[in-house]
C-alpha cells in the first residue's frame, strides 16, 4: 500500500507537470504540499519551479530521472526564478531603495551554511536600530534566508520605520547529514549572539531584537527568543553577547517535541534522526532543549502566534498548546487561528478566513508596538 501511494503521487506529478505552478491545478498543488511541505521553502503555500527543482532530493530516488526529464521538457512553460544570490539580493534592495550586506559569516562550519544578511533601515529613527530577525522554514532540510526578499511589504514598512532586518541561514539536515536538532537551534542562537556582539558595527540595538519564523523557522524563532544568551553554547560566546528579545512572531511552528498530544496522528518518530544523541546530550535532553513549551517562562517575550485550523503538517494543537501555557503565565500573547487554512495558510476546505496581507499587517503592527 505504501509503494502504491508513492507511485500514485509521482503519477499525479507527471500528469499535471512540475514546471509551472501557475498552470498546476490547486488540488494537485495541495496534494504535493501535503506530501512534501518542506519544498515550499518560502512558506507561501504555492510551488514555483525553483522550489520543485530544489525539492528533488525529497522524492524517491528511482523517480528523480523521470522528474528531471519532465522539468527539462516543460521548462518553456514558466522559467524558474534564479536563486537569490548576493547580486540578486542587491538588485531587490535597490529596487525598493534599501541597502544591506549579504552572506555575513557568523560562525565557521564545514558546509559554510551559517551566514546571515542585514538590511539597513531606510529612515534613521533610532540611535541604534531595533532588529527584526527572520528565520526561514523548510522542514529543517531546506529553505534559505533569501526568502526575506520576497516579503517586500514587511521589509518596506519596517525599514521605513527605522527598523533593521536580519535573515539567517543555518545548517540543514538535508545538506549536513550529521547535523542534529540541538545544533540547528545552536546556529540560530549563535546568530543572535553574533549580532549582539557586533551591534555597534551594524548600528543595531542588542536589547531590541524581535524574532520571526515560518514553519520550522517558527519553532527556531521561539527557542531563540525564550532562552538566555548561553543556551546551547556554541562558537559565538564570551563578552558582549547579551541580548534581549522583545517579541517573537510564529507562523505555524512546532511548539513541542515532547508533548505527543500536539501531533495527533503525526508522530515525530519520522524525524527521530534529528534527535539522535550527540555532544553528550541524550535524545531526551535534545527534545527538552529544543521544545518551546518547556522553555517558556514568566520572563519570556511577547508572542504573536498564527496557526491554520486545518494544518496537517504542524497541527493547530501546537499553537493552542503554547497559547494556553503563555496565558497561564500571564504573558503578553496574541493567538490567531485562521479558519480553513492549512500549512502556509493555503485554502483547505474553503476560503481561509484571513488573507496574507491581513496577516502581515498584524505582524507589522505588533512589531511597531514592541519596539516603542
Amino acid at each position: 500500500m505504501k509503494n502504491l501511494k508513492k507511485i500514485t503521487f509521482i503519477t499525479f506529478l507527471s500528469l499535471y507537470g512540475l514546471s509551472a505552478y501557475a498552470q498546476l491545478p490547486k488540488q494537485m498543488e495541495t496534494r504535493i504540499l501535503s506530501k512534501l511541505p518542506q519544498i515550499d521553502t518560502n512558506s507561501d503555500g504555492k510551488l514555483s519551479t525553483q522550489e520543485l527543482e530544489q525539492g528533488r532530493k525529497h522524492f524517491p530516488k528511482k523517480y528523480l530521472a523521470k522528474i528531471d526529464t519532465y522539468l527539462k521538457k516543460n521548462s518553456n512553460i514558466r522559467k524558474p526564478n534564479l536563486k537569490l544570490n548576493n547580486v540578486k539580493a542587491d538588485k531587490v534592495l535597490k529596487a525598493i531603495g534599501l541597502t544591506g550586506e549579504q552572506g555575513i559569516s557568523y560562525k565557521t562550519t564545514p558546509t559554510n551554511e551559517t551566514v546571515l544578511d542585514i538590511i539597513y533601515p531606510k529612515n534613521k529613527k533610532y540611535q541604534k536600530a531595533p532588529l527584526f530577525i527572520y528565520i526561514h522554514g523548510g522542514g529543517y532540510t531546506g529553505g534559505s534566508r533569501n526568502a526575506i526578499y520576497r516579503k517586500s511589504n514587511i521589509v518596506k514598512q519596517l525599514t521605513n520605520a527605522g527598523i533593521a532586518i536580519a535573515s539567517i541561514d543555518y545548517r540543514l539536515a538535508g545538506k549536513s547529514e550529521k547535523v542534529m536538532m540541538n545544533e540547528i537551534n545552536q546556529d540560530c542562537k549563535d546568530a543572535l549572539r553574533f549580532l549582539a556582539k557586533h551591534a555597534d558595527k551594524y548600528g543595531i540595538d542588542p536589547h531590541k531584537f524581535i524574532t520571526w519564523g515560518t514553519s520550522a523557522g517558527g519553532s527556531l524563532a521561539l527557542v531563540a527568543a525564550m532562552t538566555q544568551e548561553d543556551h546551547l553554547a556554541g562558537d559565538v560566546m564570551g563578552q558582549g553577547i547579551a541580548h534581549t528579545v522583545l517579541g517573537s512572531v510564529v507562523y505555524f511552528g512546532a511548539t513541542s517535541f515532547v508533548e505527543e498530544s500536539v501531533w495527533k496522528n503525526r508522530k515525530w518518530n519520522s524525524k527521530g534522526n534529528l534527535f539522535t544523541a550527540n555532544n553528550g546530550l541524550s535524545e531526551e535532553n535534545i527534545r527538552k532543549l529544543t521544545s518551546p513549551d518547556l522553555l517558556i517562562n514568566k520572563q519570556s517575550p511577547s508572542l504573536l502566534l498564527f496557526y491554520g485550523d486545518k494544518d496537517t503538517t504542524v497541527p493547530v494543537e501546537n499553537g493552542r498548546h503554547l497559547n494556553k501555557i503563555a496565558q497561564s503565565m500571564n504573558l503578553d500573547v496574541n493567538y490567531i487561528e485562521i479558519k480553513n487554512a492549512g500549512h502556509g495558510f493555503r485554502n483547505v476546505g474553503g476560503q481561509a478566513s484571513m488573507k496574507q496581507d491581513e496577516i502581515e499587517q498584524i505582524l507589522i503592527d505588533h512589531v511597531f508596538k514592541w519596539v516603542i
